[in-house]
């Protein structure tokens, strides 16, 4: 499944990229580190420190990763500013 990140650069660990995930737990959309696992429950406030917490208290029953039709759906492809798949996860059709 590709994923898709923001061009922020994470604010905490500065090595990560910003994902756009969704809480299994309300299906709610949030942007997490996909290095340093810190988190914003709102995709608008991504990289903004203060506002971040931890990804198990954003997202406790874990997360999914949506569609790019699923985020334009949810009004959030002006977040997209990459893709990518994930290590160990060939594109498909292989590698």
């Amino acid at each position: 499944m590709i994923h898709y990140s923001t061009d922020i650069d994470c604010p905490l660990c500065g090595q990560g990229r910003l994902v756009l995930a969704r809480s299994r737990s309300d299906d709610s959309y949030l942007v997490y580190c996909d290095e340093c696992e810190i988190a914003w429950g709102r995709p608008e406030e991504a990289g903004v420190l203060e506002a971040s917490r931890g990804l198990e208290e954003v997202a406790p029953s874990g997360i999914d990763f949506p569609t790019r039709e699923e985020l334009a759906m949810a009004g959030l492809d002006q977040y997209i500013r990459s893709s990518f798949y994930p290590p160990g996860v060939p594109p498909r059709g292989g590698m």
